[in-house]
């Protein structure tokens, strides 16, 4: 009411006006507020046409200092926008909106495009400047994205198209403005894609990408032989001599009869630059263009989940996306894939080790496949490749294994011959292609040191890199002499030299050059001598001045120093008076290559503090200890006191009392403290050990590990590493080596359940044999009881004092709480113990065979001691087995030969309709070859079981017995501990092989679970162990190959030394 009174007594007002009456006399009221509101929208908002204004929107980020006007339009400004952080500065950033109303009113008010000309010369100079500062850049971008120039972003740097995006962004209600290009979309992709080879391209020293600028040649040199290997491989980009045109001629031939994906395995130890020759090979064909699609899964990078194929699968999918323009079906997989990894990791945790189940996410596989076969077609490319980086993290993580099992096999499952993976590690990694070799082109390359040609050339390049003119070309001759032993010839070891040479002073480089040729004679393979000493060489020599090279030379053994701890407390210990000391603290304050100011102190610069305080230890370890122990005292003696920081000296100079003191740490903040300046101890020290035991998570790698104590490395067992238990190893892992070495077995000895399942794992069974009997504390401990305790019962079951004890702890379990896993495991033991136990045993195990969802290749071994000694459960276990033949993970050969000829050649079985593996089509088509045998053996064995458990068969008691002989015949993960066990001799592996002529002549792959594994599988092991007995001196381990060889030969020859037919299921 009170405002419609307003409203009246306004238009009186108006009216009242005799020019306004006039125009607005003929106007009923409600017309006159329209014309009034049309005005008021036209009208701009206050400061909104403003020069300020328009400066303000110009640049990306802006400060106080870059605007200028009058006090009320800056103030409008600063109110319209909103403080953020760029480049470690506060700056301030327009609403996106209030920018939009002022470049539109510019631009309709014509000064946008004068506004925009003025900055032409310095956005020019900003856009061709690779150092040009991020803040500069971003306003610089803005400005053009405004010119609406043609913009090509394949010529421009990461760090300029990261620049683009986020002026792009600040744009985002300026779209009017822009006409449509480049949207936010090209170049979020543009920006991502850069974001994948960045890491490449830093890694080969191949330039920034510049406008109008042609890329020069990277840095990286030597590999020749094996570049052009990997080309030859993927066959992608343009060959590069006649040699490699006719080696790639052969190669595609081969391929036209073979429907394969194809895989390399490249191998090499740490420093032979194995990093640097995938990112040359990924970056070149990366900047090749986009023709070809491809990924690159590094395992080193966090973002990355191994144990999860579904998000594997989503980072592909991502990065393939990069090569085209939108997809909105490429981003839909993605997300789709990301939400049913999160459903999984929310349903309930399967057994551990057991994986993730793919289920009906096999069909994003499938789609993925079919969409990028389609694309290679009409593209016309020659290939997908697939670049897994860094597996070494992998090989140590079993979940990671299967992780990575799991995604290529559902990858691969079915025709995909235009898929090539190239992948590297430290070592081979046969579980890539773990029972699906027939479905793999498989290649090997392991890398060397360069030889002298190759490690000239790498100097070469690497020296014009970093000292342009300044290097002598002659010094690379120099430097790699003909005399070099290989550890000095290795790519870590040349870089480490060159840089050395450039941080010397330049009248003393040409002496240092022959000093590293002398230093590099005669280093054999396995010495760090060579790259310690030129650490030395560079940290010990570079600081000039002789007092500040006494105050930092042993006085940087204090993390910081004032000039009161210089002059009061270090002086005497270095060799200085305190005038002396005070002169060298300025003087050390210019080698900031050494040492940042921090609040008046000096701090030693934490990258060289790692590589220093070993070497200033080793030259004088008194002096040493004393600085350690002054910095002690003199930490505890200031008010307040600080016993932190005076038990870090305490354990720097003395490690011994490591385990005490962080006992005693209650808090945490000891160990706090420790985490953050853990590069100050060496990696072999108690700390160092300590502190990664207490804090791991998860099992700590082979190079972390190897350096704990025996204390150490079984708490760490006992906290994180309980997977080390599982019998379901594919290669040695020598962690569990070296815990198995470290084993007392004398009968004086007490075993706890740990100790038990590692001597358990690694073949020791003769030894375990006598041992008492140790309950186990879970379940990977109670899986290896009942491993053993199944084979033992096949060969001894009155003679063994292990047993004995075994079934006792059998009588009192109760079956409803164990896995089907242990269960199998019971069967055999529990049937000669108690046929009432048995039964019960059986039947949970009939109950709790998994019928849908994961499917996992280990389970096999299990599967076939069912077969032999199931009743009620093996018609389960023969319905698991049927649903091998469609998992993509298991996909390949099931079965043995021998196998295969018990069902030939079984009367009651009917297997004479199986065929023959290995013909001549077979080879071409394997994997269909092997579908159809192992269908043929599944129908075969239903019928059978069906047949015994109706007690229709008058072979009844035959087909049981030849159901029993195949199972007993095939893998029965035998291999595991018989590998480990002959890992533990100290005699070659080929002595120790000498006497098996069959398996002497074949190729011994590096790891011996691989060996044993090929050799069970052949009906061979029995006579390896055999033959391994012949050449071991020591009595005990000839004891565990013994009793192995036996249990071998009775359990695969049908266990008839042992039992008749009539004393078995």
């Amino acid at each position: 009411m009170k405002s419609e009174q307003s409203r009246q007594e306004i238009l009186a007002l108006l009216k009242s006006d005799a020019h306004l009456g006039k125009q607005l006399g003929g106007l009923d009221n409600k017309a006159v507020w329209d014309v009034i509101a049309r005005h008021l929208l036209s009208e701009p908002a206050p400061f909104l046409s403003s020069r300020t204004a328009l400066q303000a929107a110009l640049c990306s980020t802006f400060c106080r200092a870059d605007i200028d006007g009058t006090a009320e339009q800056i103030e409008a400004v600063l109110n319209e926008a909103s403080v953020q952080i760029s480049n470690g500065l506060s700056r301030l950033r327009l609403n996106d909106g209030f920018r939009s109303k002022v470049l539109l009113d510019a631009q309709q008010r014509g000064e946008l495009e004068p506004a925009l000309r003025m900055h032409d010369e310095e956005d020019s100079r900003l856009l061709a400047d690779p150092a040009s500062n991020a803040v500069d850049l971003e306003s610089a971008w803005l400005r053009r994205l405004l010119r609406n120039e043609p913009i090509d972003l394949e010529h421009y740097s990461h760090a300029q198209v990261s620049a683009a995006y986020r002026s792009r962004l600040a744009l985002c209600e300026c779209e009017e403005l822009l006409q449509g290009r480049p949207t936010l979309a090209d170049i979020q992709r543009q920006m991502q894609w850069l974001e994948l080879i960045e890491p490449m391209r830093l890694m080969i020293g191949a330039p920034q990408r510049q406008p109008h600028i042609i890329l020069e040649k990277d840095r990286f040199a030597g590999r020749g032989k094996e570049l052009r290997e990997l080309r030859s491989f993927v066959d992608a980009l343009d060959s590069q001599g006649t040699m490699e045109s006719l080696e790639r001629l052969v190669s595609r031939t081969g391929r036209r009869f073979s429907n394969k994906p194809r895989l390399m395995m490249i191998s090499a130890r740490g420093g032979l630059g194995k990093s640097t020759l995938i990112s040359k090979f990924a970056y070149d064909h990366a900047v090749m263009g986009r023709g070809m699609p491809f990924a690159y899964l590094d395992f080193d990078s966090a973002i990355l989940q191994p144990h999860n194929p579904l998000l594997l699968l989503a980072e592909v999918i991502r990065q393939v996306s990069l090569f085209f323009p939108y997809d909105e079906h490429l981003i839909d997989s993605i997300e789709h894939l990301h939400k049913e990894a999160r459903s999984a990791s929310q349903a309930p945790p399967l057994e551990e080790s057991e994986g993730l189940d793919l289920g009906d996410a096999t069909v994003h596989f499938l789609a993925f496949r079919a969409w990028l076969r389609a694309f290679i077609t009409e593209r016309k490319a020659k290939a997908f490749l697939l670049i897994l980086d860094t597996l070494e993290l992998v090989q140590s993580d079993p979940q990671a294994i299967d992780g990575v099992q799991q995604f290529l096999r559902a990858l691969t499952d079915g025709d995909f011959p235009e898929l090539v993976i190239v992948a590297s590690g430290r070592a081979e990694m046969p579980e890539l292609w773990d029972h699906q070799e027939r479905n793999w082109n498989i290649s090997e390359m392991t890398l060397e040191p360069f030889n002298q040609v190759d490690a000239r050339r790498m100097v070469q390049r690497l020296g014009e890199k970093l000292l342009s003119e300044s290097w002598q070309p002659e010094w690379s001759t120099r430097m790699i002499g003909d005399s070099h032993g290989s550890a000095a010839r290795e790519p870590l070891s040349l870089r480490i030299a060159v840089e050395a040479v450039r941080d010397a002073d330049p009248d003393k480089r040409d002496a240092l050059v022959d000093e590293i040729a002398t230093m590099g004679e005669g280093c054999d393979p396995e010495s760090v001598d060579f790259v310690g000493r030129l650490y030395q060489k560079r940290i010990l020599e570079h600081i000039g001045d002789p007092y500040a090279r006494q105050l930092a030379w042993p006085g940087l053994v204090a993390r910081s120093i004032s000039r009161e701890l210089a002059t009061n407390v270090l002086a005497p210990e270095c060799g200085l008076s305190a005038e002396q000391a005070d002169v060298a603290f300025g003087r050390l304050k210019r080698e900031v290559w050494i040492v940042t100011e921090e609040g008046g102190a000096l701090r030693h610069r934490p990258d060289l503090r790692a590589r220093t305080l070993p070497l200033m230890r080793r030259h004088n370890a008194v002096l040493f200890t004393r600085i350690c122990a002054l910095m002690s005292a003199y930490h505890m003696a200031r008010q307040p006191a600080e016993p932190l920081e005076a038990t870090y000296y305490q354990l720097l100079a003395d490690d011994r009392e490591a385990a005490r003191i962080l006992d005693e740490d209650e808090s945490g903040r000891l160990r706090q403290l420790l985490l953050t300046r853990l590069e100050d101890f060496t990696s072999s020290s108690l700390v160092a050990q300590e502190v990664h035991v207490r804090q791991a998570s998860h099992l700590l790698p082979w190079p972390e590990f190897q350096t704990l104590s025996k204390r150490l490395a079984w708490r760490h067992l006992e906290q994180s590493g309980r997977a080390l238990k599982g019998m379901d190893d594919r290669r040695i892992d020598p962690r569990v080596v070296m815990l198995s070495r470290s084993i007392d077995a004398s009968a004086a000895h007490k075993f706890n359940a740990a100790e038990h399942s590692i001597l358990i794992k690694t073949g020791r069974w003769a030894e375990v044999a006598e041992q008492r009997f140790i309950e186990p504390q879970d379940i990977m401990d109670l899986r290896t009881v009942a491993f053993l305790g199944n084979f033992l019962a096949s060969v001894s079951w009155t003679d063994s004092h292990w047993l004995t004890g075994y079934t006792r702890f059998l009588v009192s379990v109760d079956p409803a709480k164990l896995d089907w896993l242990t269960l199998a495991y019971m069967l055999l033991p529990s049937y000669l113990l108690s046929r009432d136990l048995y039964h019960r045993i059986d039947a949970q195990l009939a109950n709790t065979i998994p019928r849908k969802g994961l499917i996992r290749h280990r389970w096999l071994p299990a599967l076939r001691v069912i077969l032999a000694f199931g009743t009620e459960s093996l018609t389960e276990a023969v319905h698991l087995l049927s649903k091998f033949q469609d998992a993509p993970r298991v996909a390949g050969p099931l079965f043995s030969q021998a196998e295969l000829e018990i069902l030939r050649t079984s009367r009651a079985l009917e297997g004479h309709r199986i065929g023959h593996r290995g013909s001549l089509l077979g080879g071409f088509f394997g994997k269909d070859n092997d579908r159809d045998l192992n269908d043929t053996v599944h129908r075969v064995l239903e019928r059978a079981v069906t047949a015994v458990s109706m007690n229709r068969s008058p072979f009844r008691r035959e087909a049981r017995t030849d159901i029993r002989r195949f199972a007993l015949a095939g893998f029965a993960d035998l291999a595991g501990p018989a590998g480990y066990l002959l890992s533990l001799s100290k005699q070659p592996v080929k002595g120790l092989l000498k006497h098996v002529p069959n398996l002497k002549a074949r190729k011994i792959p590096v790891d011996l679970i691989q060996f044993c594994k090929q050799a069970e599988q052949d009906q061979e092991l029995h006579a390896l162990l055999y033959g391994a007995q012949h050449e071991v001196r020591e009595l005990i381990f000839g004891n565990n190959l013994g009793l192995l060889e036996a249990v071998s030969e009775n359990w695969h020859g049908g266990l008839y030394e042992r039992f008749d037919r009539d004393s078995l299921p």
